[in-house]
């Protein structure tokens, strides 16, 4: 079966029972898509889908990793990640888009973050020691708010204390 379909990606997703032997262009519809729906509507057609028209695409780690491989994506998708997720695999996601999560991990283990601070990463620092480059880098990786509260021993020079403590987006520090 050769044809061309159009909608959102949930529309067409639950519309199209084919299997991937046929040649479906599919054109999506919409700014927004779950990466299950990605992910399952790829299994459908022998052509390669261009997502690049979607902005956003939410969903667990798993189905935004499977929906990035089985898509063409814009470079600067947003990913927005639902349920448990690791500071690896916040690594490895491919996209210049903002990312969007939760995780908790030690500061050093935080401080791996190669997340800018455009990224929308809700950090939770469960250890009770870090040092100020730690704390600093582990800012720099979000925009939202950290939370040290967990923290009640931090190393470093005066000059990276002095930062992490003037910092507005560093919580739970005490003095």
């Amino acid at each position: 079966v050769t044809a061309e379909v159009e909608g959102s990606a949930a529309a067409l997703n639950a519309a199209l029972k084919e299997v991937s032997a046929n040649a479906i262009t599919v054109i999506l519809t919409g700014t927004t898509a779950t990466a299950k729906d990605l992910k399952e509507l790829a299994t459908k057609t022998s052509i390669n889908i261009d997502a690049s028209g979607i902005e956003t695409i939410t969903g667990t780690l798993a189905d935004v990793t499977a929906a990035l491989t089985a898509v063409t994506e814009a470079a600067d998708v947003n990913v927005t990640i639902t349920g448990p997720v690791t500071v690896t695999e916040i690594n490895a996601i491919g996209t210049t888009g903002v990312i969007k999560a939760t995780l908790e991990g030690s500061a050093t283990e935080l401080a791996t973050l190669t997340t800018s601070n455009s990224d929308l990463l809700t950090l939770k620092v469960t250890g009770t020691t870090a040092t100020a480059t730690e704390l600093n880098a582990i800012d720099a990786a979000t925009s939202v708010k950290v939370n040290a509260s967990a923290v009640t021993s931090i190393t470093g020079k005066a000059a990276n204390l002095k930062t992490i403590y003037a910092s507005k987006t560093i919580s739970g520090l005490g003095n």
